[in-house]
């Protein structure tokens, strides 16, 4: 290093101002003064050293001075264009500078050479000599296995979060995340481009035949058995391979390793394994040569086509027995019961129940190799129905038993459940089920036996254990994970479970094995259980994802389904549906579409039915009709109300009638009133003006913008604020069109009236919902007819306000009033004449005289809690009311908190100077000294110091006016108004010792104020 600092310097009148040193030498790295003194005299000389040094070169940088350093994450380099291909890099510069300019070929089936040699470098860079032990053998594993998490790592090696960060921060290579506990090895996370850099590896291999096991068996638990055999080819313990290929040999045949299980699995001569070995490997043979074209006359033994079956490219990794190419269609039967009936699986029969065949039985081996290669292209929508010909001897009972089941799944896929159902009623593979095709025919029947709404499933019958004994006789843990995602799945679908608890997991898992129509049937499952719960935004997407590879596996059944669940999805969102004519090539689940579509935007008129029939609806569809009549919140109310009556019977739980409805309260608010409150009768109408503007029209909710149209919402709203409901023209005229002139006001005010009788269905209910008088000029809404929540507001209002019954009673009266109040009318009013605020004002002043009324009476009755909420919900809308700041003194007292109750009065009075220029009552400040002389009796007491009762003692003592100089002048006035609004408020547990639970008003349940007063 000082010799070449020496040149450097000598040559400095060329004009070199700029030194680039990748790395020390590897000889001299452990001179670290000696370097640094080489690196200080060329600094002297005016040049800008740039040093790229390696993690076990640091020591070079404490000898150093005066230097910047920019870490792996200052030089991220991310590749330009899509960013879907951003883990091919991770952002190390070496890789995603070889693809400046060509960012369009970075794909996974073609990269460019560059990258694979860059590739290769940053692999070997990765484990190199200068590493410890332990830093070499978490690199080679992670390497290895390509991207998981850290738990996986943990079974390989010793892992831990230290090295984790370090990772993190040193090396973006492999895309380590300690947050997510995940990482991603660029580009080696695919397995082509991992075959493609494993000469890079070969340094380190010799020595780490313990990682490589280790991270092939971790890999074959992970199920990524392409990997595997990758991983495992490197290892050289031939007793190991055996083992391994012993236990997973028929996935690495189905994955496309046949070379790694024909050349270590036991031989013929070893007596345990022979017939077993000898029908893998027999299977293996068959099915290669039908994949690779030389099937000769299985066409006609198929019966099918010539052109038509198998048309496999050469050279390909046979696709129907787990290739994970992009154009792979190695799908599971969508409705093919929890992984029945799939070539997979088939395979697996194959392979560990089949008996003995003989080498020269050629016809019948390849036949069945070639029947399960279809298999897997009719699951994937590619092959249509077919029978065998009976003149080629296709009559065993494993390949008739195979057919039956791949024309079930195509008939499953294609919503033909009632014919599957038909056809395998009898069936005795249901009932006697002793191997794997005997449980593709049961699962396959036990699939459209659900769907068509049965909820009995012969799997009681049959006993769960015999059916756990065949799946485990084949080996396979897919086959068994697949039964039982599809089982919840399809629960989910029909609403016998409320959710798919284990989507994301089957859903990735269907993606990684290439299993298509799986993924589909997962997505959409998951998507009707995010719409069920709520999370509408999320099931719209995952139905929308389903629509996209349903088109690309054909399966048009599927594709229906997933759209009508994205329609769901947007009407229980409150959205306009993006419905088009046509759209939905299904006609049964079309019609349900278009009724759903007239139900979402108010359309009373009858539904044109092209495929249902009004006398009966098809079991069919009944998952669907179950999904829209329970499931969509006020949507489904809208849809139960167009359905046929002869529907309702089959509609998954019973729609009853309006004149059915037992609650007082019309599904206005959110509680149950006590009993003796309700009506005896729900109206026909309900207008919702507290809280939130809604207008519901024999239970369905009228559209928005029906009821917004020509200031139809203005009208009704002041209507429903006026005492009676009745108002004169001119009144109407004034606040509404007060601007325009008394002729153009009447026309429009005609036109509202109009379009409110014609959003509250008085043309279709036989009776006009609002009478407009032309003699008296009166505007008056239907009376018996509508019912308004502002009418039984104020009646409980009353109630609380006149007494005549028990405090508690009261009390709990006060918090139905809370609950329905929510926040006030929502109506802004904007006249001039200001007649809707003062109707506002009014309702706001009834809904804080009822609060504070039952505060006080749950304050009499020991409620500490119940009180301050009640009492609070007014403080915090109206500071300045004295009697609602009386009763939360009192009740915080109660309940110890004595700091927020000094808040409170502080607030009270700053609010009471800036308006009104006056100070607090007596009474108010009596009993603030109350509270101060309680908390200096214990200065040690939660939430009360000395200084806050310095502090209450001179703002007691405080006589603010607008003409005195006192201690609370206005010059003090702004540093407590300061204080106050920046003072947060303490919350202690002991409220949760009185019983109370949550509070009230969006901080708890909505009924947790009846539960306070009873417990």
């Amino acid at each position: 290093m000082g010799r070449y600092a020496r040149s450097i310097v000598s040559s400095a009148g060329s004009g070199e101002r700029f030194i680039l040193i990748d790395g020390m030498p590897a000889a001299d790295e452990f001179d670290a003064d000696r370097e640094a003194n080489a690196l200080a005299r060329l600094s002297g000389q005016g040049f800008s050293v740039i040093v790229a040094l390696r993690p076990e070169e640091a020591t070079l940088v404490d000898s150093c001075h005066g230097y910047a350093i920019v870490r792996s994450r200052d030089l991220i380099c991310p590749i330009e264009g899509d960013s879907k291909y951003l883990w091919l890099a991770n952002g190390v510069p070496a890789l995603a500078s070889s693809f400046v300019g060509v960012s369009e070929h970075a794909s996974r089936g073609n990269v460019l050479p560059a990258y694979v040699e860059a590739l290769r470098a940053c692999v070997t860079s990765a484990v190199r000599d200068s590493l410890t032990d332990e830093e070499k053998r978490v690199r080679l594993a992670m390497i290895l296995i390509g991207r998981g998490d850290f738990d996986d790592l943990s079974d390989v090696c010793r892992f831990d979060d230290d090295m984790a960060a370090s990772l993190e921060a040193d090396a973006l290579f492999f895309g380590a995340n300690l947050l997510a506990r995940t990482f991603s090895v660029a580009g080696v996370c695919d397995d082509t481009l991992f075959s493609a850099a494993l000469p890079g590896l070969y340094g380190c291999l010799d020595s780490s035949e313990v990682v490589i096991q280790s991270a092939a068996c971790t890999l074959a638990r992970l199920g990524e058995y392409g990997r595997c055999a990758i991983v495992a080819g490197l290892s050289h313990d031939g007793a190991f391979l055996k083992e391994l290929s012993c236990d997973f040999g028929v996935d690495f045949i189905n994955a496309g390793a046949l070379a790694l299980v024909d050349a270590h699995l036991p031989q013929q001569s070893e007596i345990e394994w022979a017939d077993t070995v000898l029908a893998r490997r027999s299977w293996a043979f068959w099915a290669a040569r039908s994949l690779e074209g030389e099937q000769g006359d299985l066409p006609k033994v198929l019966g099918l086509p010539g052109d038509a079956p198998l048309t496999f490219e050469e050279g390909t990794l046979p696709e129907p027995l787990g290739g994970h190419g992009e154009g792979s269609e190695n799908g599971l039967a969508a409705c093919s019961g929890g992984g029945s009936g799939d070539g997979l699986e088939s395979n697996h029969y194959y392979e560990r129940r089949l008996p003995y065949i003989s080498p020269s039985d050629d016809v019948n081996q390849q036949m069945k190799a070639c029947l399960l290669c279809l298999s897997r292209k009719a699951l994937a929508g590619m092959v249509t129905h077919y029978s065998p010909d009976p003149r080629y001897g296709c009559q065993d009972e494993f390949a008739l038993r195979l057919v039956e089941h791949l024309n079930a799944c195509r008939d499953l896929i294609d919503g033909h459940f009632s014919d599957v159902y038909e056809s395998l009623i009898n069936s005795e593979a249901c009932v006697h089920v002793n191997d794997l095709t005997s449980l593709f025919i049961h699962d396959d029947f036990r699939i459209a036996s659900l769907l068509l709404g049965e909820r009995g499933s012969r799997d009681d019958e049959l006993g769960r254990e015999s059916l756990k004994r065949v799946v485990s006789s084949t080996g396979s843990k897919l086959l068994e994970a697949y039964r039982d995602y599809f089982n919840e799945a399809l629960r989910t679908v029909m609403g016998f479970d409320a959710v798919f608890r284990n989507a994301e997991r089957a859903i990735s898992r269907a993606s990684a094995h290439g299993d298509r129509v799986a993924e589909i049937v997962f997505l959409l499952a998951a998507a009707v259980g995010d719409v069920r719960l709520g999370s509408c935004k999320r099931g719209y997407v995952r139905a929308r994802q389903a629509i996209k590879r349903a088109d690309a596996c054909g399966c048009t059944y599927l594709r229906d389904a997933a759209t009508l669940i994205t329609y769901a999805a947007e009407a229980k969102l409150g959205e306009e549906l993006s419905y088009r004519p046509g759209e939905i090539e299904n006609g049964a689940l079309g019609d349900l579409a278009r009724m759903l579509y007239k139900a979402c935007v108010g359309d009373d008129s009858r539904v044109r039915l092209d495929s249902l029939s009004r006398s009966g609806v098809s079991h069919e569809v009944r998952w669907a009709l179950w999904f829209l009549c329970n499931d969509l919140g006020d949507a489904s109310e809208c849809f139960r109300g167009l359905i046929p009556a002869n529907w309702r019977r089959v509609s998954g739980r019973a729609v009853p009638g309006v004149e059915e409805r037992d609650d007082d309260s019309g599904s206005l608010t959110p509680t149950v009133p006590p009993a003796g409150e309700a009506d005896a009768k729900a109206k026909r109408v309900q207008v919702k003006v507290l809280g939130s503007f809604e207008v519901r029209v024999d239970g369905r909710l009228v559209p928005f913008s029906r009821i917004n149209k020509r200031r139809a919402k203005d009208v009704l709203a002041l209507l429903a604020l006026t005492p009676g409901h009745k108002m004169r023209k001119v009144e109407l005229l004034r606040c509404i069109w007060g601007e325009d002139d008394y002729a153009t006001g009447a026309q429009k005010l005609y036109e509202a009236i109009a379009s409110l009788r014609s959003a509250l269905g008085g043309r279709y209910m036989g009776f006009d919902p609002v009478h407009s008088s032309r003699h008296g000029g009166y505007v008056t809404v239907g009376e018996g007819d509508v019912e308004f929540d502002v009418d039984r507001f104020n009646e409980i209002c009353q109630r609380v306000l006149a007494g005549g019954c028990d405090d508690e009673a009261r009390a709990r009266k006060a918090v139905v009033v809370h609950q329905m109040y929510e926040g006030g009318p929502a109506y802004v009013a904007s006249d001039v004449t200001g007649n809707a605020a003062r109707k506002i004002e009014r309702i706001d002043r009834l809904y804080a005289s009822s609060c504070v009324e039952g505060a006080q009476c749950a304050l009499r009755s020991g409620r500490y809690y119940l009180a301050a909420e009640l009492s609070r919900a007014v403080f915090d809308k109206w500071p300045s009311r004295e009697d609602a700041l009386l009763v939360l003194l009192g009740s915080l007292k109660g309940l110890g908190l004595r700091s927020e109750a000094l808040y409170a009065f502080r607030k009270h009075k700053t609010t009471l100077y800036s308006e009104l220029g006056i100070r607090p009552s007596l009474e108010i400040l009596s009993m603030v000294e109350e509270i101060v002389g309680e908390g200096q009796s214990d200065r040690s007491d939660e939430g009360v110091s000395a200084q806050e009762g310095r502090e209450m003692e001179e703002g007691i003592a405080c006589d603010p006016s607008p003409s005195s100089n006192g201690p609370c002048d206005t010059a003090d006035e702004p540093t407590d108004m300061a204080r106050d609004e920046g003072e947060p408020r303490e919350r202690t547990d002991a409220a949760d010792s009185h019983g109370f639970g949550a509070s009230l008003g969006g901080r708890g349940t909505s009924d947790i104020g009846e539960r306070g007063i009873a417990s």
